[in-house]
């Protein structure tokens, strides 16, 4: 009785309020979920990488790039993904030592 009580508690709160994301800093998403207040139709993923250098013009774009926001509008849509090679980053030594060579 208790948990059929909790059960229609969690589907009616989440018809009313609606979307559940994870909202929190850091590479493990596991234990912050949230139910998302009404209106919020969107969850999002911002990455961001800070570093100070000096760039070659044709390095620009690759750099402004760097900061990617992402959106998605399904439960728990924007929890980690598989991380693969970021193929500029392994590019842009190459391109640095060609111009050298």
């Amino acid at each position: 009785s208790t948990y059929i009580g909790g059960v229609v508690f969690l589907v009616f709160h989440l018809i009313i309020y609606g979307l559940m994301c994870y909202t929190c800093l850091g590479a493990n998403p596991g234990s912050c979920t949230r139910i998302c207040p009404l209106g919020y139709d969107y969850c999002s993923t911002t990455l961001a990488y800070l570093a100070r250098s000096c760039l070659l013009s044709f390095s620009v774009t690759v750099a402004e790039n760097m900061i990617t926001k992402e959106c998605c509008s399904e439960d728990l849509c924007n929890g980690a993904k598989q991380t693969g090679v970021f193929v500029p980053l392994l590019l842009a030594p190459l391109a640095i030592i060609t111009l050298f060579i």
